[in-house]
């Protein structure tokens, strides 16, 4: 099972700008992956947990890639019984 819906592929990273207490988070495609994308996110509400979900959002790659194998998995187990 892969997704037909197409994203910047992984893996992305997650880059801090701007004062301590007012930090601004941005997602990008890491520099060794090719083509150019552009920033995936960015997260500048300032709130504790801004960092937090900006590395929630840069492991969707990993995290998709887990799913599928995942699903690939349950597929394969069903298919023995």
């Amino acid at each position: 099972m892969t997704s037909n819906t197409p994203h910047t592929p992984g893996p992305w990273i997650v880059e801090s700008y701007g004062h301590p207490h007012a930090p601004h988070f941005e997602v990008w495609p890491a520099p060794e992956t090719p083509g150019g994308f552009p920033r995936v996110a960015s997260i500048v509400d300032g709130a504790p947990w801004a960092e937090a979900n900006a590395r929630l959002i840069a492991a969707a790659p990993d995290l998709l890639a887990a799913l599928e194998n995942l699903a690939r998995l349950a597929n394969y187990a069903a298919a023995l019984r």
